[in-house]
């Protein structure tokens, strides 16, 4: 298997498993943001940021916003962990 080495794109494909058309709506935006984003091009702002944030703690991924800039561990590291932020919500 091919080594990813884009943050946004590992995201996308080994945290979410979904294509660029399915991420877009969970980011809120186009396809074609999410090319531009994976190309290098241009960066998601704040907005997206929260949205894919948001829709990975749904998904009971324990989420941490470094991934945005450096590469994280594949998805199976991920999924089906309580997310510590959640927690302390919930604890309030």
């Amino acid at each position: 298997m091919k080594q990813i080495d884009k943050p946004i794109e590992r995201i996308r494909k080994e945290v979410f498993g979904v294509s660029q058309v399915a991420f877009a709506e969970i980011a809120g935006t186009t396809q074609g943001s999410v090319s531009r984003w994976e190309n290098g091009d241009q960066k998601p702002d704040l907005t997206e940021m929260d949205s894919i944030r948001k829709h990975a703690h749904e998904m009971g991924i324990a989420w941490d916003d470094r991934w945005f800039f450096e590469l994280p561990q594949p998805a199976t590291d991920f999924h089906n962990i309580e997310s510590s932020s959640g927690d302390a919500e919930a604890a309030a």
